[in-house]
């Protein structure tokens, strides 16, 4: 059976190459999950397993009574899963003796956590991070998160640098200075970026 990518005009193990990495790449989920595993590792996230805290007699206890998030306008089974969340955030906060913030502009959201001890909604995120940390110190943490980076000549933000260096136009920006017996041009000369040093400023 003829590939359609034979048509193209390309080299044919050039194409095989690409068929294989393209193949070869991980499913949208796992690239997904693994995003998802590295911001919970990266910001030391709670996980917290409905399974753990609650029953299904819970929620349907909730959706027969119209409590929030369910109502009696409303009693849609799009509401499930809110009142799956809700309400294992607050035994996982009862169980562990602590409050918990929550961020949202969802009216049955708002409304559960206005009858709730130990949840409390903010509607915007800003506001939620600003009863944790002060601007200041989230500029401070940005500043040593960059810092590290700087420092570790393998990180992503080096390699940027590195390779913006070298792909500048020096030419343009470099003036050459020649003492020479014999005839010189300009144009016979090449730049070539051996290595890039990135410079502190010691602080007293």
């Amino acid at each position: 059976m003829t590939d359609p990518a034979d048509f193209v005009g390309l080299d044919l193990a050039y194409l095989n190459e690409i068929k294989h990495k393209i193949v070869s790449l991980p499913s949208a989920e796992s690239l997904s999950k693994n995003q998802i595993n590295k911001f919970l590792a990266e910001s030391d996230a709670i996980v917290v397993e409905a399974d753990d805290y609650i029953h299904v007699s819970d929620v349907l206890d909730c959706y027969f009574n119209s409590d929030p998030p369910f109502h009696k306008d409303n009693p849609k089974k799009e509401e499930f899963p809110d009142a799956i969340a809700l309400l294992s955030l607050e035994a996982w906060a009862e169980e562990e003796e602590r409050e918990i913030v929550v961020v949202s502009r969802d009216a049955d959201w708002i409304a559960f956590c206005e009858k709730s001890e130990k949840l409390h909604l903010v509607k915007d995120l800003a506001t939620a991070l600003a009863l944790f940390q002060s601007p200041d110190k989230a500029v401070e943490k940005m500043v040593e998160d960059l810092r590290a980076m700087l420092n570790d000549p393998t990180s992503e933000v080096v390699k940027g640098i590195e390779s913006d260096i070298r792909d500048f136009n020096w030419k343009s920006h470099v003036t050459i200075d020649v003492d020479s017996q014999f005839q010189w041009e300009e144009d016979d000369s090449e730049i070539e970026i051996k290595n890039v040093f990135l410079l502190t400023r010691k602080t007293q």
